[in-house]
């Protein structure tokens, strides 16, 4: 994973969303308050780690990519952060009161880190997995229509995210819990085109990028209001699951 996003890792800093205050609410209330440090697997640039943060629990950040986590430490404060993988966390066995993975997961071998997630947990853990999907209509519908041209990868990897039977497989019989929360980001032409350069299938398009950020214009054009922004709309996802029985 890491070499594809290492080009693009300040612009995934500085442009990537972060997630939806009403879902994160929602999973503190069906999972409670982390009893220990929460370990955020193949947290990138640390966009939800410092959410977490913010919201007053203990965060350890892990991810591969050494460009990535020297984006995520520009912050003095909030979280800590390893070099790591899903596969073979740093953590010791029975330390941390939650692991998630935002944006990530679809990366990872998820058998494998199902396992290293239960190693890591304390009783009464919870995994969760996190992803932003862009929904099919409006500035969102088109950007997916001009990427699908643009990109095989992005074709492979649209949606970003495992099934919900994959994950059940992955943590059997474990009960795996699905939340969704719409919402809408209303962007610039600056961090429009931005949020679309920090993604890898952009990076590798095999179309011309002057021609590819042309029809992103456009398109933008087409969506923006007086205000010069146009609402780039989503539906957050996050899977929940326990880890261990509850004490």
């Amino acid at each position: 994973m890491a070499p594809l996003f290492d080009p693009v890792a300040e612009a995934y800093r500085s442009f990537r969303p972060s997630y939806p205050a009403a879902l994160l609410d929602r999973l503190d209330q069906l999972c409670g308050p982390p009893r220990g440090p929460v370990v955020d697997v193949g947290c990138g640039t640390g966009i939800l780690a410092r959410q977490l943060a913010a919201r007053g629990a203990v965060v350890i950040g892990i991810d591969p990519s050494r460009p990535m986590l020297a984006q995520a430490r520009q912050d003095a404060a909030g979280p800590i952060y390893l070099l790591g993988e899903a596969e073979a966390l740093p953590i010791a066995d029975g330390s941390a009161g939650r692991v998630t993975a935002a944006q990530a997961m679809h990366w990872f071998d998820i058998p494998a880190f199902a396992v290293e997630a239960r190693r890591v947990a304390r009783p009464g853990a919870w995994g969760l997995g996190l992803w932003n999907r862009r929904q099919d209509s409006g500035l969102a519908g088109d950007y997916d229509q001009i990427m699908r041209r643009s990109s095989e990868r992005y074709a492979r990897h649209r949606h970003g995210a495992p099934t919900l039977d994959q994950l059940r497989a992955a943590v059997a019989p474990t009960e795996v819990i699905e939340l969704r929360q719409a919402w809408s980001d209303p962007l610039n032409w600056e961090a429009y085109l931005g949020r679309a350069r920090s993604t890898s299938y952009m990076h590798h398009a095999e179309r011309d990028r002057a021609e590819l950020e042309a029809d992103l214009r456009q398109s933008f054009e087409r969506w923006a209001g007086p205000d010069g922004r146009a609402p780039l709309d989503y539906e957050a996802v996050a899977y929940a699951w326990p880890l261990l029985p509850a004490d």
